[in-house]
């Protein structure tokens, strides 16, 4: 956001402007989803061989013990700002919306097979997921409307980049999910006939 300063601050172009730089391209980052991913599911499931919710005789890193979640973050709705704005009620609103996003992270998926007792990397892969809400966090912001009296442009550019750094931040943390399997055959013969193993 880059509001002009002595420009007139409507709660229709702060809106907008928010959604655009934190929200929609937080959503428009997401490669995988629910439903989406590298692999295609086994017969009888859902979702892709790494989603914890498809059990797999493997390990999982780093927290994996929810799904990737739905594809898009909630956006700030017409109604989330009150006619008469004022400061705190533009910072639950802004940060309300952000934290909503913070379950987008990069999802690092690795899958081995078993060489004679040790395990080889078959296949590693990393690209930008939307998790379960259990991956949800607090974003943090550098400046607080709720401190002046009065929301000024600069002050509330300062507030809506520090939002927006900090969902970066958040974003680029690596979750990361292996799977390990008995042999280099075992997952596409294994997901095309017996189910894993």
């Amino acid at each position: 956001m880059s509001y002009p300063q002595g420009s007139t601050i409507t709660k229709a172009n702060m809106i907008s402007d928010f959604n655009t730089l934190v929200i929609t391209s937080r959503n428009n980052s997401i490669v995988w989803a629910l439903g989406e991913g590298p692999w295609t599911a086994p017969s009888g499931t859902s979702g892709d061989p790494f989603y914890p919710n498809n059990a797999l005789s493997g390990t999982y890193v780093s927290g994996s013990a929810d799904p990737l979640g739905s594809r898009n973050a909630s956006a700030i709705g017409t109604g989330a700002l009150t006619d008469l704005i004022s400061a705190s009620n533009v910072y639950s609103s802004f940060v309300t919306a952000a934290n909503s996003a913070t379950n987008i992270r990069k999802v690092h998926l690795i899958k081995y097979y078993n060489d004679n007792g040790s395990y080889v990397n078959q296949w590693d892969y990393t690209q930008v997921g939307s998790m379960s809400a259990g991956y949800l966090t607090t974003v943090t912001t550098s400046s607080n409307p709720n401190s002046g009296d009065l929301v000024t442009a600069s002050g509330l550019d300062s507030f809506v980049n520090s939002i927006y750094s900090s969902i970066n931040v958040t974003a680029n943390t690596v979750v990361g999910f292996s799977e390990y399997y008995c042999h280099s055959s075992c997952h596409s013969s294994c997901h095309n006939s017996r189910g894993r193993r």
